[in-house]
């Protein structure tokens, strides 16, 4: 496969929400010298893109869009891991989390692999963060 075969093979299995061809097509381009942020940058996230537009004009459903944060989610393991241990976490951290019972974690999701995909040091605190108690007006700490 050439480069831009391997590009638009790593989009349209974020599309397709294909986790056996974005592990597939990560391991290949990696094997073939493709730079892992170039892989990252001109083929898994375009395709997460892709997906968000599909949704936003109402293609994709909140099913497929949950796959494919999950597939998306596994390229940025697949590439993070390709990284440079200095490359990976240069460009800062980033503390994310949901507050319990918002819905938006599918977005945190996306998110988060977006962060990683570009070099940030991501730590996640989940879904169900404790929000501020609005009686007492104590916040609650998080070790990071």
């Amino acid at each position: 496969m050439t480069k831009d075969e391997i590009l638009e093979a790593a989009q349209k299995a974020i599309v397709e929400s294909n986790a056996s061809l974005v592990e597939e097509t990560a391991r290949r381009g990696l094997d073939e010298g493709i730079d892992p942020m170039e892989l990252m940058n001109e083929g898994f996230i375009p395709g997460i893109n892709k997906v968000g537009d599909l949704f936003g004009v109402g293609k994709l459903f909140l099913p497929e869009l949950i796959q494919s944060a999950e597939v998306m989610q596994k390229a940025t393991d697949i590439i993070n891991a390709a990284l440079p241990a200095d490359q990976e976490k240069g460009m800062g951290k980033i503390v994310v989390g949901t507050v319990e019972g918002d819905i938006h974690d599918i977005g945190k999701t996306i998110v988060v692999s977006l962060f990683k995909a570009n070099g940030f040091e991501v730590v996640d605190l989940g879904g169900t963060c404790p929000s501020i108690d609005s009686s007492r007006r104590r916040r609650r700490s998080v070790p990071i």
